[in-house]
């Protein structure tokens, strides 16, 4: 199982200013840390300019460059083994002319905001089960397109995490997190057509 993480949820989980979505932010990404990427079967990622983003609220919150920096040091040590990043391959040569070529495209074809078009060029290349957000409204008209993938915000995750752990309470990690996924589905929480909600039901029912 896949499950792409959007910058804003790791800004959000460290800025104690943003009142609305700061804690459960911070509970999702502590679950996230929690699980054993290898033995529960699930991989999360995110996009490499997501420590850009980081970067930039972190010394907006500190107003001091050393203490920014280390944060910074101690979230990637905490986070290396937990979350990996797109693109994989740091390494690979890319040429700038297609590169930014390819973000206008995404720009135009999906209608997705400037800042956002590098996490939705990472979705595609990615192409995960899941996308966590709080920018729902963002990457509608491309999750729309991608049938593969279920775009869900931490509240959501959460609240229903935390009814299922009441009634499974041995239930595996694994299997407690594809079952929060499937109450959502069921719930049609997510504006899906036909297609993938029987491409999702068959999924389910493996």
């Amino acid at each position: 199982m896949i499950v792409y993480i959007d910058s804003n949820i790791f800004v959000n989980a460290k800025r104690r200013k943003e009142k609305t979505t700061h804690k459960i932010s911070k509970e999702f990404m502590d679950y996230v840390i929690k699980l054993n990427r290898k033995e529960d079967k699930i991989d999360f990622f995110t996009s490499r300019y997501t420590g850009v983003e980081l970067a930039s609220a972190m010394i907006r919150q500190t107003q001091n460059k050393y203490r920014a920096k280390s944060i910074l040091y101690e979230l990637g040590k905490e986070w290396e083994d937990k979350i990996g990043l797109i693109p994989e391959n740091p390494k690979k040569t890319i040429k700038w002319e297609d590169f930014l070529k390819r973000l206008q495209e995404i720009v135009i074809e999906y209608k997705v905001p400037a800042s956002d078009s590098i996490h939705a060029m990472a979705l595609l290349e990615l192409s995960p089960n899941y996308f966590v957000t709080w920018n729902k409204k963002h990457f509608a008209p491309l999750i729309k397109k991608m049938k593969n993938t279920i775009m869900v915000d931490p509240k959501e995750f959460m609240s229903e995490l935390k009814k299922v752990r009441i009634k499974n309470k041995k239930m595996k990690e694994e299997e407690l997190y594809k079952e929060v996924f499937r109450r959502l589905f069921e719930r049609k929480k997510f504006s899906i057509d036909k297609e993938i909600r029987n491409y999702l039901a068959h999924f389910y029912n493996k």
